[in-house]
């Protein structure tokens, strides 16, 4: 509905978002115990799986998975997945046996401790920088982001890769905004 009252995300929606952030709270948990690495990682693997599953259990017989609604089927599908990202993280860059291979990961994702240093900023600079875009109109009446968007319609791609690169564009200008925030320290 394209409404500038309606809300989604009622007052339903709000007990299975704040058990979206128990579920991250009670994997804070696990991170703060006493347990041994590899423990650790084969927690959030056979929570996350337990969860993928339950949620893909809600989704084929309860509710839909549906983030506009925040149905628990859709917490508990995206907990599986953020518990099996966590985890493959920690074991990589934290918990290998391996110093070399985590010291190899480590600068791999070097760009996402970049990103992650002031990942609220950027979250609510990317939402500002796409509301101008669309609101801002050149004289043809075309917006700005539609205007910036029309060179990469113009290299003969398919629109989804056209589609494709903007957004990787998008994510590359945040990471500049991202790198400078980190170059001076500011997080």
């Amino acid at each position: 509905k394209a409404s500038r009252t309606w809300d989604p995300e009622g007052l339903l929606s709000t007990l299975p978002a704040v058990s979206t952030q128990l579920l991250g709270v009670l994997a804070g948990y696990v991170l703060a115990s006493a347990r041994q690495p590899a423990e650790k990682a084969m927690t959030w693997v056979i929570a996350g799986l337990l969860s993928l599953w339950l949620g893909q259990v809600l989704d084929a017989t309860l509710m839909p998975i549906n983030k506009s609604l925040w149905t628990p089927s859709y917490v508990f599908a995206m907990a599986g997945w953020a518990l099996l990202i966590l985890a493959a993280f920690y074991w990589l860059l934290d918990a290998s046996p391996r110093p070399l291979d985590r010291a190899r990961w480590a600068r791999w994702a070097h760009p996402l401790v970049v990103l992650g240093m002031n990942a609220i900023a950027l979250f609510v600079l990317s939402g500002l920088v796409a509301k101008a875009l669309a609101y801002f109109h050149l004289a043809d009446g075309r917006s700005l982001g539609a205007a910036l968007y029309q060179p990469l319609l113009g290299l003969g791609l398919p629109a989804e890769a056209s589609s494709l690169l903007r957004a990787v564009v998008f994510v590359l200008m945040m990471y500049a905004v991202a790198w400078g925030l980190y170059r001076k320290q500011w997080f």
